[in-house]
C-alpha cells in the first residue's frame, strides 16, 4: 500500500516526496477492499495464464513438425529421393578433379575423374536414418565375461509321522 501511495504522490502536481506510511484512507480502503488478497489472486491468475500458455506452446511443438515420427520419415524419404536422383546422373556420380605432378618447370596438370563416394555415403546414411526412425535397426549387445555353472543341492526331510514301516537309518539298512 505504501508503494502504491508513493507512486500516486509522485504523479501529483507538484510531485510530493515519498511518505513513510500511507495515508489513513489508503490503509482503510486497502483493508475494506481486500487489496492484498485481490493482488495475490491477480498475481496467481497471471502466473497460471503464463504457465498455461507455456504448456500450450510445448504441446504444439511436440505434436507438430519434425517432433512427429512420420514427418521426420517423410523428410528423410524426400532427401533419399533427391540423393537417388543425383546417383542416377553420371555427372554427379563422377566428379572432375585436377592433380598436379612435379614442380617448377616439370609441373604437369592432370585432369581426372573421381568417384563421388560421399554421395553414396550420404544416401546410405539417409536410408539408415529412415530405418532407425522406423525402429528397424536392432542394436547389438555383446556380453563378455565368463559364465560359471553353479550347482546346488537340496535336502528334503520327510518325517515319518509315527509310521512304523519306514526305515530310520540313512543308508536304508537296519542293524
Amino acid at each position: 500500500v505504501v508503494a502504491a501511495y508513493n507512486q500516486w504522490r509522485s504523479t501529483c502536481n507538484p510531485p510530493r516526496s515519498p511518505a513513510r506510511n500511507a495515508a489513513h484512507e489508503w490503509r482503510d480502503n486497502a483493508a475494506r477492499w481486500r487489496w492484498y488478497e485481490r493482488a495475490e489472486a491477480w498475481d496467481k491468475h497471471c502466473l497460471e495464464q503464463a504457465a498455461a500458455a507455456v504448456e500450450s506452446r510445448r504441446i504444439e511443438i511436440l505434436t507438430s513438425g519434425y517432433a512427429l515420427k512420420h514427418e521426420r520419415v517423410r523428410s528423410l524419404d524426400d532427401l533419399a529421393d533427391l540423393l537417388k536422383d543425383d546417383l542416377a546422373d553420371p555427372e554427379k556420380r563422377w566428379l572432375n578433379d585436377v592433380k598436379g605432378i612435379g614442380q617448377g618447370e616439370n609441373f604437369e596438370r592432370i585432369e581426372i575423374e573421381r568417384f563421388n563416394s560421399a554421395l553414396i555415403e550420404q544416401y546410405r546414411k539417409t536410408l539408415d536414418d529412415i530405418a532407425a526412425e522406423m525402429g528397424e535397426r536392432v542394436a547389438k549387445h555383446e556380453l563378455s565375461g565368463s559364465l560359471r555353472q553353479q550347482t546346488s543341492s537340496v535336502q528334503i526331510f520327510i518325517p515319518d509321522n509315527g509310521r512304523k514301516d519306514r526305515d530310520p537309518s540313512p543308508t536304508g539298512t537296519t542293524d
